[in-house]
């Protein structure tokens, strides 16, 4: 998710059809504010759930690799307030999600939560630092009026919720080292029951 630039653009998990679980971030510059609008209508979303950055974001967040320059937290900062702006503008009800040091990967509320029409599966997060963002996670997601689920499948099911795609349709799950097949189980309990 983190880029050597960190800038600001769209970058959203559309999880369901009428809830927007949203970060922000990626690296081609300020969110396109009509590309906003057209989400929120196509999907006809009504409610989003938003990431706030911590203080040490740029020294703490889980990254693959180190980025070649050093994020610029206060231009980060500008630019997450001009997404979360916009983001206002085309989504009649938005959550943030306040910040909290022990967790600086928050940001990306995509990942601990899948959301389909009513419903939001709390997920399990392989990282260790990762595993206590649903606990934030949930009162958003309370708020917003979603019926709240543990993910099931046992300790050994692990989901991050930026490997779901849902279509529309159907889910599509990609098996990641931060997704496994185990997690199944719990997906069939919660979404196909």
């Amino acid at each position: 998710h983190v880029h050597p630039s960190f800038e600001f653009s769209m970058y959203a998990a559309i999880v369901s059809r009428r809830v927007l679980i949203a970060s922000g971030l990626d690296r081609a510059g300020p969110p396109p504010r009509r590309l906003l609008h057209d989400v929120a209508e196509m999907f006809q979303f009504s409610r989003a759930i938003v990431g706030s950055l911590t203080d040490n974001f740029a020294t703490s967040a889980l990254r693959h690799k180190e980025p070649e320059h050093p994020i610029d937290m206060q231009l980060a900062r500008q630019q997450l307030a001009t997404y979360h702006s916009e983001l206002r503008k085309a989504i009649p009800k938005v959550v943030q999600v306040p910040p909290d040091d022990r967790l600086p990967d928050l940001v990306f509320v995509e990942d601990p939560a899948v959301v389909m029409e009513g419903t939001a599966m709390l997920t399990r997060m392989r990282p260790p630092s990762r595993a206590g963002e649903v606990v934030p996670v949930r009162p958003a997601l309370e708020e917003l009026g979603l019926r709240v689920v543990e993910m099931g499948g046992g300790e050994e099911a692990y989901l991050d919720g930026g490997d779901i795609v849902f279509t529309g349709r159907e889910f599509l799950v990609g098996l990641t080292e931060r997704t496994n097949a185990i997690v199944m189980k719990g997906f069939v309990m919660n979404f196909l029951c």
